[in-house]
């Protein structure tokens, strides 16, 4: 009879729904390692939909790459960076290093969203003539600003608002803190890089608890896919399905990010198709079952399925590459699959 694999009900009330291996909103393949038809209920997939696949597909570095490969349209874009994901001039050393901007919808004849300023943001300008911007929930308290205008401001201020409300707000509180009548401050309302053919912006991704479950139960998904749900209902499975479901456990003792993508046999060579690799296979010791994560071949995600195995050792590896261009979910041969390292997280 048909078990969840994450909350383990049997003939589950809600029935049984499809779950995508890879969240839809990274892309539609065709395959027989797509979705899930009997392994998860439709509670649980409901749940997932609705707390993680929707903050990984608006709210991640993930997010940032669906608009930069046309898997989202950019007029959706104020729906999106609820917090996790923020975007800077860069610091180049002049008056607008570090600004803070916001992506909105594309003009009318542009098909990339555009850049705004985030309103109310303040700048201060460094001893050494750089700036730091803060927005104005987050510039610092009274008696910290007032140290760094004793100490690492010249006293010149920026702000960028849209009310006067803002303005006499963001004025008020470096007052407060400077204890002076007025600081050099002026207000722009015209922001010369906008006057710039293009762009060039600095993104951020902060990567938490919420996007860590995600990860972990795609590379879950795509183990109960390729080895079946027995497996993943061992017990030896639970804390990972437990991380999952109900947020049980810590970030690092399922996920670590490395920078880049995972070569297909060690070399560093990753001559494939764009896509997402989804790898599984056995740490080096023969205890441990790794998945490694990496949509859009950009950040690997290295997952911790399984810590200690006890069941009955049989060997496996399988590598997917979900490829955005021919729409497909393709087993790599075994020329290019992705090379299994040994363990890479802390115990």
């Amino acid at each position: 009879m048909p078990t969840c694999i994450y909350c383990q009900r049997t003939d589950p009330p809600c029935g049984f729904t499809r779950e995508h291996v890879v969240p839809e909103a990274l892309g539609l393949f065709h395959s027989d390692v797509v979705t899930l038809t009997t392994e998860v209920c439709g509670e649980c997939n409901q749940w997932f939909g609705d707390h993680l696949d929707r903050v990984f597909a608006r709210d991640s570095a993930e997010a940032v790459l669906r608009l930069k490969h046309g898997l989202k349209d950019p007029a959706g874009v104020k729906e999106m960076f609820a917090g996790r994901v923020t975007f800077r001039l860069p610091n180049d050393g002049s008056q607008w290093g570090g600004v803070m901007l916001k992506l909105v919808a594309p003009s009318e004849g542009q098909e990339v969203p555009s850049a705004d300023l985030v309103t109310p943001q303040a700048g201060f300008e460094r001893n050494d003539l750089t700036w730091e911007y803060f927005t104005g929930d987050e510039i610092p308290p009274p008696g910290e600003l007032a140290q760094r205008f004793q100490n690492a401001y010249t006293g010149r201020v920026a702000t960028f608002t849209e009310s006067e409300a803002d303005e006499t707000r963001l004025r008020q509180a470096i007052r407060q803190a400077t204890g002076a009548q007025e600081k050099r401050a002026e207000h722009l309302k015209a922001f010369p890089p906008f006057q710039r053919e293009s762009l060039r912006t600095e993104v951020n991704a902060r990567f938490d608890k919420v996007l860590a479950r995600e990860v972990v139960k795609i590379g879950f998904n795509y183990l109960a896919k390729v080895q079946g749900a027995d497996l993943v209902l061992r017990p030896d499975f639970h804390p990972a399905r437990q991380f999952v479901r109900y947020g049980e456990g810590e970030p690092a003792d399922f996920v670590n990010v490395h920078p880049g993508p995972i070569s297909r046999d060690g070399s560093g060579r990753t001559q494939l198709p764009r896509g997402h690799l989804i790898t599984v296979g056995w740490d080096a010791s023969g205890t441990e079952v790794l998945a490694r994560v990496c949509p859009f071949q950009h950040v690997t995600y290295v997952v911790r399925l399984c810590a200690d195995f006890r069941g009955v050792w049989r060997p496996f590896d399988s590598a997917h590459l979900y490829d955005l261009e021919a729409k497909r979910a393709e087993r790599l041969a075994a020329a290019h699959r992705i090379e299994i390292p040994g363990a890479a997280l802390p115990r």
